[in-house]
């Protein structure tokens, strides 16, 4: 079942020497490059702890959603922004292991290498504490 629930991303300071036009007066420059939706509809229930990279094919978000945090069903989830919108999210992360159970997934971090890899690193298990 799809929720109704928008995912606000604000591209910060980060990104704004990279992607924005340098403001000639740096004290009227914004930190704020864009501020949209990632998606209106998802696939679950809550989402948490996003990620974003500047790649050299554009931005990537990435976030943990599921029914609530800690929960089995918790996944990592990716969005592209492609021609000034973002894609579908789509579960790159479930947390099913080889015995079929399943465990929450946490925390992501997005990385492009200079190789232009896009590495992802998560954590799977019962709860963050422990790795």
């Amino acid at each position: 079942m799809s929720r109704r629930l928008p995912a606000l991303l604000v591209l910060g300071p980060v990104l704004g020497a990279a992607v924005g036009e340098q403001a000639k007066d740096p004290a009227s420059a914004s930190a704020i490059v864009a501020s949209e939706f990632v998606f209106q509809t998802a696939p679950f229930a809550s989402a948490h702890a996003s990620t974003l990279v500047e790649t050299s094919d554009g931005l990537v978000a990435a976030w943990f959603g599921g029914s609530r945090e800690g929960a089995a069903d918790v996944g990592i989830w990716l969005s592209r922004r492609v021609k000034g919108g973002w894609t579908p999210p789509v579960e790159v992360a479930s947390g099913v292991q080889p015995d079929g159970t399943r465990h929450p997934c946490w925390n992501p971090v997005l990385l492009e290498m200079a190789t232009g890899e896009l590495w992802l690193f998560y954590k799977v298990g019962p709860g963050p504490q422990r790795w």
